[in-house]
Protein backbone atom coordinates (compact mmCIF):
# COMPACT_ATOMS: atom_id res chain seq x y z
CA UNK A 1 0.00 0.00 0.00
CA UNK A 2 1.18 3.74 -1.01
CA UNK A 3 1.41 6.23 1.80
CA UNK A 4 -0.66 8.15 0.70
CA UNK A 5 -3.44 5.11 0.82
CA UNK A 6 -3.02 4.30 4.59
CA UNK A 7 -5.36 5.86 7.44
CA UNK A 8 -3.21 8.39 8.74
CA UNK A 9 -2.61 10.36 6.00
CA UNK A 10 -6.57 10.60 5.64
CA UNK A 11 -8.96 13.30 7.78
CA UNK A 12 -12.29 12.35 8.83
CA UNK A 13 -13.90 12.17 5.15
CA UNK A 14 -11.34 9.86 4.64
CA UNK A 15 -9.94 11.66 1.57
CA UNK A 16 -6.26 12.38 1.67
CA UNK A 17 -4.89 15.27 3.81
CA UNK A 18 -2.65 17.79 2.97
CA UNK A 19 0.34 16.95 4.60
CA UNK A 20 3.32 14.46 4.57
CA UNK A 21 4.89 12.20 7.22
CA UNK A 22 6.75 14.40 9.65
CA UNK A 23 6.09 17.02 8.69
CA UNK A 24 4.29 18.65 11.78
CA UNK A 25 7.45 17.50 13.42
CA UNK A 26 9.74 19.39 11.35
CA UNK A 27 7.54 22.43 12.03
CA UNK A 28 7.72 21.64 15.54
CA UNK A 29 11.84 22.24 15.57
CA UNK A 30 11.70 24.52 13.65
CA UNK A 31 9.78 26.85 15.35
CA UNK A 32 11.30 26.10 18.72
CA UNK A 33 14.80 26.58 16.99
CA UNK A 34 13.58 29.83 15.55
CA UNK A 35 12.28 31.19 19.07
CA UNK A 36 15.22 29.90 20.79
CA UNK A 37 17.57 32.07 18.13
CA UNK A 38 15.38 35.28 18.49
CA UNK A 39 15.49 34.73 22.67
CA UNK A 40 19.01 34.31 22.39
CA UNK A 41 19.72 36.98 20.04
CA UNK A 42 17.86 39.61 21.74
CA UNK A 43 19.06 38.61 25.18
CA UNK A 44 22.61 38.98 24.50
CA UNK A 45 22.08 41.96 22.41
CA UNK A 46 24.51 44.85 23.24
CA UNK A 47 26.27 42.59 26.11
CA UNK A 48 29.97 42.66 26.48
CA UNK A 49 30.61 39.12 26.52
CA UNK A 50 28.89 36.40 24.49
CA UNK A 51 26.42 35.45 26.82
CA UNK A 52 25.45 37.07 30.10
CA UNK A 53 24.10 35.09 32.88
CA UNK A 54 21.67 38.11 34.21
CA UNK A 55 17.94 38.03 33.94
CA UNK A 56 16.82 40.48 31.04
CA UNK A 57 14.66 42.56 31.84
CA UNK A 58 14.62 45.10 29.29
CA UNK A 59 14.18 45.17 25.24
CA UNK A 60 12.36 42.37 23.56
CA UNK A 61 14.34 39.74 25.88
CA UNK A 62 12.96 41.52 28.88
CA UNK A 63 9.43 40.94 27.35
CA UNK A 64 9.93 37.29 26.33
CA UNK A 65 11.17 36.76 29.96
CA UNK A 66 8.81 38.69 31.94
CA UNK A 67 5.26 37.55 29.36
CA UNK A 68 5.81 34.31 27.89
CA UNK A 69 8.45 32.46 30.13
CA UNK A 70 6.33 30.38 33.25
CA UNK A 71 6.33 32.38 36.28
CA UNK A 72 4.09 30.14 38.41
CA UNK A 73 3.79 33.29 41.61
CA UNK A 74 1.94 35.30 38.57
CA UNK A 75 -0.24 32.56 36.24
CA UNK A 76 -3.18 33.44 38.79
CA UNK A 77 -1.64 35.93 41.12
CA UNK A 78 -1.26 38.34 37.76
CA UNK A 79 -3.98 36.60 35.40
CA UNK A 80 -0.97 35.85 33.09
CA UNK A 81 -2.73 32.02 32.06
CA UNK A 82 -1.37 32.16 28.35
CA UNK A 83 2.36 31.54 30.11
CA UNK A 84 1.29 27.95 30.41
CA UNK A 85 0.84 27.39 26.77
CA UNK A 86 3.69 29.64 26.08
CA UNK A 87 6.03 28.66 28.25
CA UNK A 88 6.97 25.28 26.43
CA UNK A 89 8.02 27.05 23.16
CA UNK A 90 10.80 28.82 25.01
CA UNK A 91 14.31 27.39 25.72
CA UNK A 92 17.24 28.02 28.28
CA UNK A 93 18.51 31.08 26.24
CA UNK A 94 22.02 30.80 27.94
CA UNK A 95 23.15 27.23 26.54
CA UNK A 96 22.10 25.59 23.04
CA UNK A 97 22.30 22.36 24.99
CA UNK A 98 18.59 22.80 26.15
CA UNK A 99 16.57 23.07 22.90
CA UNK A 100 19.60 21.48 21.28
CA UNK A 101 18.48 18.26 22.68
CA UNK A 102 15.00 18.78 23.40
CA UNK A 103 14.54 18.73 19.20
CA UNK A 104 17.06 15.69 18.89
CA UNK A 105 14.81 13.60 20.94
CA UNK A 106 11.64 15.26 19.04
CA UNK A 107 13.51 14.16 15.71
CA UNK A 108 13.92 11.00 16.56
CA UNK A 109 10.45 10.22 18.56
CA UNK A 110 8.28 12.30 16.70
CA UNK A 111 8.29 11.17 13.45
CA UNK A 112 7.18 7.73 14.51
CA UNK A 113 4.33 9.03 16.78
CA UNK A 114 3.45 11.45 13.65
CA UNK A 115 2.78 8.50 11.70
CA UNK A 116 1.07 6.47 14.13
CA UNK A 117 -1.22 9.18 15.19
CA UNK A 118 -1.65 11.90 11.89
CA UNK A 119 -0.98 15.43 12.34
CA UNK A 120 -4.01 16.79 14.51
CA UNK A 121 -3.37 13.34 16.97
CA UNK A 122 0.09 13.84 17.05
CA UNK A 123 -0.09 18.09 18.35
CA UNK A 124 -2.72 17.38 20.73
CA UNK A 125 -0.49 14.67 22.23
CA UNK A 126 2.61 17.62 22.01
CA UNK A 127 0.22 20.74 23.00
CA UNK A 128 -1.89 17.99 25.99
CA UNK A 129 2.31 17.37 27.75
CA UNK A 130 3.20 20.65 27.18
CA UNK A 131 -0.06 22.22 28.98
CA UNK A 132 -0.12 19.48 31.45
CA UNK A 133 3.39 19.68 32.26
CA UNK A 134 3.04 23.27 32.10
CA UNK A 135 0.20 23.05 34.80
CA UNK A 136 1.49 20.43 37.28
CA UNK A 137 4.67 22.56 37.89
CA UNK A 138 2.64 25.66 38.93
CA UNK A 139 0.20 23.57 40.84
CA UNK A 140 3.28 22.29 42.82
CA UNK A 141 5.03 25.45 42.91
CA UNK A 142 1.92 26.35 45.16
CA UNK A 143 1.87 23.79 47.26
CA UNK A 144 5.65 23.98 47.93
CA UNK A 145 5.43 27.69 48.47
CA UNK A 146 8.56 27.93 46.04
CA UNK A 147 8.06 29.88 42.92
CA UNK A 148 9.51 28.83 39.69
CA UNK A 149 10.34 29.81 36.05
CA UNK A 150 9.36 27.34 33.44
CA UNK A 151 10.64 27.02 30.20
CA UNK A 152 11.10 24.57 27.64
CA UNK A 153 9.39 21.96 25.24
CA UNK A 154 10.91 18.87 27.67
CA UNK A 155 7.12 18.05 29.10
CA UNK A 156 5.80 17.52 25.81
CA UNK A 157 8.44 15.59 24.57
CA UNK A 158 8.38 13.20 27.31
CA UNK A 159 4.84 12.95 25.99
CA UNK A 160 5.94 11.61 22.98
CA UNK A 161 8.86 9.38 23.77
CA UNK A 162 6.19 7.51 26.72
CA UNK A 163 3.74 7.36 23.91
CA UNK A 164 5.83 5.51 21.79
CA UNK A 165 7.45 3.53 24.33
CA UNK A 166 3.58 2.33 25.39
CA UNK A 167 2.79 2.03 21.38
CA UNK A 168 5.78 0.02 20.59
CA UNK A 169 7.54 -1.49 23.90
CA UNK A 170 9.97 -3.65 21.92
CA UNK A 171 11.37 -1.79 19.21
CA UNK A 172 15.16 -1.60 19.72
CA UNK A 173 16.99 2.30 19.65
CA UNK A 174 20.44 3.45 19.99
CA UNK A 175 20.92 5.05 24.11
CA UNK A 176 23.57 7.78 23.09
CA UNK A 177 23.77 5.76 19.93
CA UNK A 178 25.93 2.84 21.21
CA UNK A 179 23.71 0.47 23.67
CA UNK A 180 21.19 -1.08 21.79
CA UNK A 181 18.10 -1.20 24.10
CA UNK A 182 14.33 -2.12 23.94
CA UNK A 183 12.17 0.88 23.95
CA UNK A 184 10.35 0.36 26.89
CA UNK A 185 14.10 -0.08 28.60
CA UNK A 186 15.43 3.58 27.43
CA UNK A 187 12.00 5.57 27.84
CA UNK A 188 10.84 4.12 31.02
CA UNK A 189 14.15 2.93 32.94
CA UNK A 190 16.78 5.28 31.87
CA UNK A 191 14.50 8.08 31.31
CA UNK A 192 11.16 8.58 33.72
CA UNK A 193 12.89 6.47 36.47
CA UNK A 194 15.39 8.86 36.15
CA UNK A 195 13.18 11.70 36.91
CA UNK A 196 11.59 9.92 39.51
CA UNK A 197 14.59 9.44 41.12
CA UNK A 198 15.61 12.74 40.97
CA UNK A 199 12.56 13.48 42.67
CA UNK A 200 12.29 11.42 45.38
CA UNK A 201 15.90 12.19 46.15
CA UNK A 202 15.88 16.06 45.63
CA UNK A 203 18.62 15.47 42.84
CA UNK A 204 18.94 18.77 41.09
CA UNK A 205 15.93 20.78 40.23
CA UNK A 206 13.02 18.43 41.41
CA UNK A 207 10.46 21.74 39.77
CA UNK A 208 11.95 20.21 36.08
CA UNK A 209 11.10 16.30 37.25
CA UNK A 210 7.79 17.27 38.21
CA UNK A 211 7.67 18.63 34.56
CA UNK A 212 8.86 16.11 33.23
CA UNK A 213 7.03 13.65 34.49
CA UNK A 214 3.64 15.36 34.23
CA UNK A 215 4.27 14.82 30.66
CA UNK A 216 5.45 11.47 30.90
CA UNK A 217 2.21 11.09 32.66
CA UNK A 218 0.19 12.46 29.65
CA UNK A 219 1.65 10.20 27.27
CA UNK A 220 0.45 7.24 29.21
CA UNK A 221 -2.64 8.29 29.51
CA UNK A 222 -3.19 9.67 25.64
CA UNK A 223 -2.09 6.32 24.80
CA UNK A 224 -4.57 4.77 27.46
CA UNK A 225 -7.55 6.52 26.65
CA UNK A 226 -7.22 7.89 22.99
CA UNK A 227 -7.86 6.25 20.23
CA UNK A 228 -5.08 5.85 17.53
CA UNK A 229 -6.10 7.38 13.98
CA UNK A 230 -9.09 5.69 12.51
CA UNK A 231 -8.58 2.57 15.28
CA UNK A 232 -12.08 2.02 17.69
CA UNK A 233 -9.67 -0.55 19.91
CA UNK A 234 -9.20 0.45 23.36
CA UNK A 235 -11.32 2.97 26.07
CA UNK A 236 -10.84 5.67 23.78
CA UNK A 237 -12.46 3.67 20.57
CA UNK A 238 -15.73 5.36 21.12
CA UNK A 239 -15.14 8.59 19.67
CA UNK A 240 -13.76 6.72 16.29
CA UNK A 241 -17.32 4.70 16.40
CA UNK A 242 -19.59 7.63 17.48
CA UNK A 243 -17.86 9.63 13.93
CA UNK A 244 -18.15 6.59 12.01
CA UNK A 245 -21.62 5.93 13.16
CA UNK A 246 -22.66 9.65 12.78
CA UNK A 247 -21.26 9.71 9.17
CA UNK A 248 -23.36 6.28 7.93
CA UNK A 249 -26.32 8.38 9.22
CA UNK A 250 -25.72 11.46 7.27
CA UNK A 251 -25.11 9.54 4.37
CA UNK A 252 -27.92 7.29 4.45
CA UNK A 253 -30.12 10.33 5.48
CA UNK A 254 -28.68 11.87 2.11
CA UNK A 255 -29.69 8.72 0.00
CA UNK A 256 -32.93 8.67 1.45
CA UNK A 257 -33.49 12.55 0.31
CA UNK A 258 -31.60 11.96 -3.20
CA UNK A 259 -33.96 8.93 -3.50
CA UNK A 260 -37.77 10.90 -2.71
CA UNK A 261 -36.50 13.87 -5.32
CA UNK A 262 -35.86 11.20 -7.88
CA UNK A 263 -39.30 9.74 -7.18
CA UNK A 264 -41.28 12.73 -7.53
CA UNK A 265 -39.00 14.13 -10.33
CA UNK A 266 -40.26 10.40 -11.85
CA UNK A 267 -43.75 11.40 -10.90
CA UNK A 268 -43.41 15.01 -12.76
CA UNK A 269 -42.29 13.74 -15.50
CA UNK A 270 -44.70 11.49 -16.19
CA UNK A 271 -47.76 14.05 -15.56
CA UNK A 272 -45.98 15.80 -18.30
CA UNK A 273 -45.72 13.43 -20.72
CA UNK A 274 -49.46 12.60 -20.20
CA UNK A 275 -51.15 16.28 -19.56
CA UNK A 276 -48.63 18.70 -20.85
CA UNK A 277 -46.34 21.16 -19.44
CA UNK A 278 -49.44 23.41 -19.20
CA UNK A 279 -50.58 20.84 -16.33
CA UNK A 280 -47.40 21.60 -14.01
CA UNK A 281 -47.85 24.43 -10.69
CA UNK A 282 -45.65 27.40 -10.46
CA UNK A 283 -44.07 25.21 -7.37
CA UNK A 284 -43.41 21.93 -9.68
CA UNK A 285 -42.08 23.82 -12.14
CA UNK A 286 -39.65 24.85 -9.81
CA UNK A 287 -39.14 22.10 -8.04
CA UNK A 288 -37.60 20.63 -11.85
CA UNK A 289 -35.66 23.45 -12.57
CA UNK A 290 -33.96 22.75 -8.80
CA UNK A 291 -33.76 19.15 -9.24
CA UNK A 292 -31.78 19.77 -12.79
CA UNK A 293 -29.52 21.75 -11.00
CA UNK A 294 -28.84 19.17 -8.19
CA UNK A 295 -28.72 15.78 -10.60
CA UNK A 296 -26.42 18.17 -13.42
Amino acid sequence: MGVAGRDYMKDESGSRGRWSPGRVTWTLIAVNGLLWILFSASFNAGSNGPWRSLVPRDGLAGFIYDHLVLHTDEVFASGRIWQLFTAFWIHDWLSVSHVFWNMLLLFFFGRSVESDLGARGFLKLYIGGGLVASVILTGYTYVTGVPAAGFGASGAVYAVMVWLACMHPRRTILLFFILPLQLWVAVGVFMVGKEVLDLTQHVGNAGSAVAHLAGAAWGLAYFRFFPRWGSTHGPGGWIVKFRRKRARAIEAHKQQDEAAVKARVDALLTKISTEGMGALTEEEKSFLQEASKRFR
